[in-house]
């Protein structure tokens, strides 16, 4: 990972219960997306389209995190 590490910016686990590796992964990237819990497969595929979508649009990292958060949580 360290190698990749100068070209990384942002890294997506899109699998139940990864936040556990935030504090190992965040020595080596500066963005890491995961899950704290188990969600269903309907609501992942939400997330990822949203951070995805935002990301394709031109929007920051914060700004697709923050999409990605709202289809999780169902905010705007």
């Amino acid at each position: 990972m360290q190698r990749l590490t100068p070209q990384l910016r942002c890294l997506v686990l899109s699998a139940c219960n990864t936040a556990a590796q935030a504090d190992t992964l965040l020595a080596n990237v500066p963005c890491f997306l995961g899950m704290q819990d188990a969600i269903p497969d309907d609501t992942a595929i939400r997330c990822c389209t949203g951070f995805y979508s935002a990301l394709a649009s031109g929007e920051p990292l914060s700004m697709a995190f923050a999409a990605a958060r709202d289809e999780v949580y169902g905010t705007s």
